[in-house]
């Protein structure tokens, strides 16, 4: 099963990100996500970008503390892997939160970007990555510009269509 984690804060620059975004209807805080697929064991091999390491492949073992697992149905496998594989060892962008805030902000006073005006070129976060994985394995998430969003955004809104 293929789907994605979101992971809730744990740590001190996670709870940083959680005061920046914002919940709705019920959703969980989460300040982390990655595209997973269950192997055998019930754990997930999953792709993310994260801070010092860049995007990377990682294992997540079932039973996590703070994991929450979103299913994604009709995921093309070989075009993800493929994607992910192109992906793979880009930097992580260190610029995307502080712009997802000023894009808040800007949005709050009217102001609508199509983009991230400081998009890094291949360099990632983790939310955009997530988007941009499940684009290119022939799935449309429910949110705008891969670019501006946050994990806690895209968690919104797959809650969101789920009720």
């Amino acid at each position: 099963m293929t789907g994605l984690l979101f992971f809730r804060p744990r740590h001190l620059l996670g709870r940083a990100i959680d005061v920046v975004t914002h919940r709705r209807n019920g959703a969980p805080n989460v300040v982390h996500v990655a595209v997973g697929n269950q192997d055998i064991s019930g754990g997930w091999f999953a792709v993310e970008a994260v801070a010092f390491h860049g995007v990377r492949g990682v294992f997540v073992p079932e039973g996590l503390p703070g994991v929450i697992f979103i299913p994604i149905d009709h995921v093309d496998l070989d075009a993800l892997e493929d994607a992910a594989c192109r992906v793979e060892g880009a930097g992580y962008d260190w610029l995307a939160y502080p712009a997802l805030l000023i894009i808040g902000l800007l949005g709050f006073v009217g102001i609508r970007l199509r983009r991230n005006p400081v998009q890094a070129r291949r360099r990632w976060f983790c939310s955009e990555l997530a988007v941009y994985l499940l684009h290119q394995a022939g799935v449309t998430l429910p949110v705008g510009n891969a670019a501006a969003v946050s994990p806690q955004r895209l968690l919104n809104a797959l809650w969101e269509e789920a009720q």
